[in-house]
């Protein structure tokens, strides 16, 4: 464009850059510059991942906004609903570890396995994926999974506040 005022009403709506006519070719490659470095910068700031320890837990920010195309307010109630689901999942699965419920215990790492996979909360959907595809009940090791959910839960929480 070139009409007077008219590259600010479109910075102002929201655009990266603005190139007047007649343009150059010199010019389109500049703004595609300016673009692409923005781009980058803007993929490093929305990839963020939270890890407490290697494999412990990580939430990438960045497909969840381009899942839900950056809609905030849906974002933040799936986010609220997923905080609810965590605790209620994890004092499910304690439970039935008490009362040695395999089935039950099996059928909550699914349902888990999948709020996480809804919220890209990586690590701790693989981990409920080992507890839902555990063919016989070994006490001990379902102990050190829970254990694992757990720690991984109590990390992701205040995250998600975020």
């Amino acid at each position: 464009g070139n009409v007077k005022g008219e590259r600010e009403k479109c910075l102002e709506a929201g655009m990266v850059d603005f190139v007047t006519k007649p343009f150059t070719q010199e010019a389109i490659w500049q703004v595609l510059g300016r673009v692409e470095q923005f781009a980058a910068e803007e993929e490093k700031l929305s990839k963020v991942q939270f890890p407490l320890k290697p494999g412990m837990a990580s939430f990438d920010v960045g497909k969840l906004r381009s899942a839900y195309m950056d809609d905030e307010q849906f974002i933040e109630e799936i986010l609220a609903l997923t905080k609810e689901s965590l605790k209620e999942n994890l004092a499910d699965l304690k439970s039935f570890y008490a009362i040695r419920d395999f089935a039950r215990l099996k059928a909550t790492s699914h349902k888990l396995k999948g709020v996480a996979k809804a919220v890209f909360l990586a690590d701790l959907s693989e981990t409920a994926l080992e507890l839902e595809m555990l063919t016989i009940y070994d006490h001990d090791l379902i102990g050190q999974l829970l254990s694992q959910l757990e720690g991984q839960i109590e990390v992701l929480l205040p995250l998600l506040e975020k």
